[in-house]
């Protein structure tokens, strides 16, 4: 009785500014503020965004309970709140989805600012992102690239209908585990190259743990409903998060017993970025990491940001395939850049100015997710001239400011050529006028893998096939879906090979890609026996099998581009 006397009296005592000028707030009911609108529109991040535009506001507080949260769809108070204040905006809020998914606050992306933060978010800068450290790992990147035109033209040849945001998904999916396990298939391998039954649901999981983090939780409001899982929402959250971390532990405790039982003759390069962390020694030559930390770590390095390249092709593509001039513009700049004898590399992504405008105008208008990461106030101050009190939760709108008219012309209308402005097209945006990649203090550290990956991967697409829509298909249907900023529907388009499959040598070229496999069959302990000599093209391997040595001779350890064994 005590608690809700207290409870009660706190909202009557703290539940606004303390007479001064808070930014717009919409009605709302006195002590729960704006919760009902919060519970009766789902999902909530679209219906701030409209009661903002109702409002015509820029800046506004919405009260779910005792808390205030600032949302804000203006470049220059984004600039306020990430360069101006930084310091002050630099912690996170309290989240039950936020908690869940970082172990308890225990990674990068969720953990409030202090020591422990600043030392996981130094690892992932100068050890995982690095330009060394992607350099190490590029012809892994290569591969998965290579991998994607052998899965395309696989569908070509099957009737040449592509889905572009389930090849888009196999190739992020792949990516990411080869950069962080070093491995495509937790266990068994697919005959095509796909995602396997295991696979396809880490993916799914990651997928709808990030569509739970930005729901709007009561209990995020009123702790005392913390694990009743009122919207249920919750266990979606729950169950997503513990399929994540159990494939993930299963992989890092393989690797924990590979590295204690060879330790010493662990002296060759990292093949991934498991294998750099496990490296890490402290200035006693102590493990830096503790296999917790490293756990934690590779839950923010799976499920931060992939879903940024799916969402972003396969809106580009289908903006594209709406206006044809803007699909083959971009096709005459690959081919005059690049040229039809070899295909786009990293090391293009500078000069394809074009296909990155093409990149930089979705972002802007379809961006991925609905807000920045929250941040919080970590003192009373003030944005655009208005009270914002400690603890405030602050909501930086990527479509907001990305569809603002007080900053674009004609916003709703996808003109590529506006971001042609200086001699590089940069996919970062210092002005916040369009939200690309987290800045600031607790901005995104992957900028660069994540340029790459998205440039590379479009470059790739758009290099290696002619791209049309469906028979009897007018026009692409250019939908959000009702829950998130996805496409309503997923994309479908037919592809034609618009290069030489012999053009090129070396690598990196379209035939081998899509047309050397390696072995008929996937290899069984069975067949060991009966292979008297392996042979294995030169180029293979030098690049994509390297031998490992260890006190009791030479491990080989291998996959072909298809995954076969």
């Amino acid at each position: 009785m005590l608690f809700l006397i207290k409870w009660f009296l706190g909202f009557l005592l703290g539940g606004d500014g303390g007479g001064k000028q808070l930014p717009p707030c919409p009605p709302g009911i006195p002590m729960i503020g704006n919760l009902v609108g919060m519970l009766m529109n789902r999902p909530t991040t679209k219906w701030i965004v409209r009661v903002m535009n109702d409002m015509k506001t820029d800046i506004a507080c919405f009260r779910f309970g005792r808390v205030h949260v600032i949302a804000i769809t203006s470049d220059e108070i984004a600039r306020e709140v990430v360069k101006e204040k930084d310091s002050v905006f630099a912690d996170r809020p309290d989240s039950y989805s936020a908690e869940y998914i970082s172990c308890g606050y225990k990674g990068v992306v969720f953990d409030e600012y202090g020591e422990r933060q600043m030392k996981m978010k130094k690892v992932m800068t100068s050890e995982l992102m690095s330009t060394k450290a992607l350099d190490l790992l590029r012809d892994v990147r290569n591969l998965e690239s290579d991998n994607l035109l052998a899965y395309v033209l696989n569908l070509y040849e099957k009737g040449g209908l592509v889905n572009v945001r389930d090849i888009v998904c196999t190739h992020t999916h792949s990516v990411k585990m080869r950069l962080l396990f070093g491995r495509k298939h937790f266990k068994e391998t697919t005959k095509d190259g796909s995602l396997g039954p295991m696979e396809k649901e880490h993916f799914d999981a990651i997928f709808k743990a990030l569509d739970c983090f930005f729901s709007f939780y009561i209990a995020d409001y009123y702790s005392l409903f913390r694990g009743w899982n009122v919207q249920g929402e919750e266990v979606v959250l729950r169950e997503a998060v513990d399929i994540i971390a159990k494939y993930n532990k299963m992989i890092i405790d393989e690797k924990i017993g590979l590295w204690r039982k060879n330790c010493d003759a662990n002296k060759n390069v990292p093949k991934d970025w498991l294998d750099i962390l496990f490296t890490l020694k402290d200035d006693k030559g102590k493990p830096l990491l503790t296999p917790e930390e490293i756990t934690h770590l590779s839950i923010d390095l799976d499920v931060v940001g992939i879903d940024n390249a799916v969402n972003v092709i396969e809106w580009t593509l289908a903006e594209m395939l709406n206006q044809r001039e803007i699909l083959e513009q971009a096709v005459e700049e690959i081919d005059r850049v690049v040229g039809k004898d070899r295909l786009v590399q990293e090391s293009d992504v500078p000069k394809l100015n074009y296909v990155k405008a093409c990149i930089r105008e979705t972002l802007r208008l379809h961006p991925t997710n609905p807000f920045l990461v929250p941040h919080m106030a970590r003192q009373d101050t003030t944005l655009a001239g208005y009270f914002v009190p400690k603890g405030s939760h602050i909501l930086v709108s990527r479509p907001g400011i990305g569809r603002n008219p007080k900053t674009w012309d004609e916003p709703l209308i996808y003109k590529p050529e506006r971001h042609l402005t200086g001699d590089e097209v940069m996919l970062t945006e210092p002005d916040m006028r369009l939200v690309s990649f987290g800045t600031g203090r607790r901005g995104c550290v992957g900028t660069k893998l994540g340029t790459y990956m998205i440039v590379t991967l479009l470059g790739r697409l758009l290099q290696g096939f002619d791209w049309t829509l469906p028979p009897k298909t007018g026009k692409v249907e250019l939908v959000e879906s009702k829950e998130n900023l996805f496409m309503a529907k997923p994309l479908l388009a037919c592809v034609e090979p618009r290069l030489d499959p012999n053009i090129g040598s070396g690598n990196n070229n379209f035939n081998s890609a899509v047309g050397e496999h390696m072995f008929d069959k996937v290899l069984t302990p069975s067949d060991v026996g009966k292979l008297n000599r392996l042979v294995i093209p030169k180029q293979h391997a030098e690049n994509y099998f390297p031998l490992e040595d260890n006190q009791t001779g030479t491990v080989l350890d291998f996959e072909d581009r298809t995954g076969k064994m």
